[in-house]
């Protein structure tokens, strides 16, 4: 059973993709986006035509499992539409649910202990990997970048993608999606006690990977 997990954790637009597809790459590990299997959750309730502002939480949760025990998840993972301002908007309704918190967590779980592909080892990041999926990880980062940074990054990656956006608008919501991370009752966004904090504000993403790495080397036994 897999014991090489790489826990990384940290709000949006800190880098967490960027680094994990990085350390993917030049460890050759299994990645799991955990923010993915919320928003494929969430889409996947959407697009059965339920009314996300009064689902019935049994439906909500029979729904997750299913897609879950088929592993039709991760296909919904893939897909362009989890990224859809509709889909952000209702995340919530999923990601605050402890029922499908625990859903998702056995998901998790199963992923960093069996990579998939025979792969040596799992990198899942996330806002509560540290803390409550994979406590013991050997390797846990948490990745941090003021609220502006996070937001400019956000902009760029929409202009870059020819999609309509607005700077003051991003910073608003990311400020409110990072409240409601960091209060969430079950899985809030909050570093591990023994974590290792890198702030990329002012970082090149070469240089967090070369810190990550450095991290890595020193902790795994590879």
């Amino acid at each position: 059973m897999n014991k090489n997990i790489i826990a990384i954790d940290g709000p949006a637009g800190v880098g967490k993709g960027t680094l994990t597809r990085a350390l993917a790459k030049h460890y050759d590990f299994a990645v799991l986006d955990t923010g993915s299997l919320y928003r494929a959750a969430t889409f996947n309730l959407i697009e059965k035509g339920y009314d996300m502002e009064n689902i019935d939480s049994a439906i909500a949760l029979e729904e997750t499992k299913k897609i879950s025990d088929n592993h039709k998840i991760l296909e919904y993972a893939k897909r362009d539409e989890i990224r859809l301002p509709l889909t952000t908007k209702y995340v919530y309704v999923v990601a605050d649910n402890p029922p499908l918190r625990e859903v998702l967590k056995v998901y998790q779980t199963e992923f960093g202990l069996n990579p998939p592909g025979g792969k040596r080892g799992a990198i899942i990041e996330g806002r509560d990997i540290g803390t409550v999926i994979f406590p013991g990880a050997p390797v846990k980062i948490f990745l941090t970048a003021s609220s502006e940074v996070r937001a400019r990054r956000r902009f760029y990656e929409y202009e870059a993608a020819g999609k309509p956006a607005n700077y003051d608008e991003i910073l608003a919501e990311m400020v409110k999606r990072d409240a409601r991370d960091t209060h969430r009752a079950v899985g809030g966004l909050i570093a591990a006690d023994d974590a290792v904090i890198i702030d990329t504000s002012e970082m090149s993403i070469e240089r967090v990977i070369e810190t990550a790495c450095k991290l890595i080397d020193s902790r795994l036994k590879l």
